[in-house]
């Protein structure tokens, strides 16, 4: 009597799991997935700003991948690099800033000393040391400001990009690197800041109202822009203090602009 039943219980609950299968899709029998298909050119719908137009004197770049032609200097991975040597030769006339790190196995040759550069990371105040150089081509002053730190030099040039970015180490990196460039914006004050993709995207948050200037972001891989699997982050602190108070020290950034700024779920 009880395998009976038990057998009736099996069979009711297949065919309720049949019929309601039936069901969704009668449900939605007239959905349908629609590419998008471009037939024609489309102008973008670009903001309208009253008032003559500015020509900008100054624009600074910050990358991590770099090029010096003059001294035989190339780092690159990939399209950044490529985009990079470009701008170099194409860039419409003005000073071109250039802000990079300095890596160990490469050779620079001279530079001149320009700056020392202090911030604090992950509760550690720490020193950069900022040389230049410059060259003009095609009506464009280029102008190369090489940031040199151990963090930085401990990089070579065939891995120019630190690894995951659930290594504290990695976050530590991208702090310094964007508290270096946010003080060389702060100091040489450019009409414009250009930022390569997400890397040295935090360093306007390290600036104060007054010293705000345009932005342009150009993201070169949209798929992966900079995400922190917090969950995944393996250091000795994160589980005794909150994740958010842990990260506020390590950028040097309050918790109020992290939430504002750098967080989505």
């Amino acid at each position: 009597e009880t395998a009976r039943s038990d057998m009736w219980l099996t069979a009711g609950l297949v065919i309720l799991w049949i019929v309601g299968g039936v069901g969704i899709l009668a449900w939605n029998y007239r959905t349908r997935i629609y590419l998008s298909i471009v037939k024609e050119a489309t102008f973008p719908n670009i903001m309208q700003i009253s008032g003559p137009r500015v020509e900008p004197k100054h624009v600074i770049c910050a990358a991590i991948e770099h090029t010096i032609p003059e001294r035989g200097v190339k780092v690159s991975a990939g399209g950044l690099g490529k985009v990079l040597d470009q701008m170099l030769r194409e860039h419409p006339q003005c000073t071109l800033s250039l802000v990079h790190p300095m890596f160990g196995d490469v050779d620079y040759g001279e530079l001149e000393d320009f700056d020392e550069i202090r911030c604090v990371v992950d509760g550690k105040e720490q020193t950069i040391q900022v040389y230049t150089m410059q060259s003009e081509l095609n009506g464009i002053k280029r102008v190369w400001y090489i940031l040199k730190h151990e963090v930085f030099t401990e990089k070579v040039k065939t891995a120019p990009y630190p690894p995951s970015m659930t290594k504290v180490r990695t976050l530590r990196y991208f702090s310094l690197w964007n508290q270096a460039t946010a003080a060389l914006i702060r100091k040489l004050k450019p009409d414009i800041y250009h930022c390569m993709d997400y890397h040295a995207a935090l360093a306007p948050l390290y600036l104060e109202e007054s010293e705000q200037i345009p932005i342009i972001l150009v993201l070169h891989n949209a798929d992966y822009m900079g995400v922190v699997e917090t969950d995944f982050i393996s250091d000795r602190f994160w589980k005794t203090v909150t994740q958010l108070r842990r990260l506020s020290l390590i950028l040097n950034l309050k918790v109020a602009t992290i939430r504002k700024y750098c967080m989505f779920e």
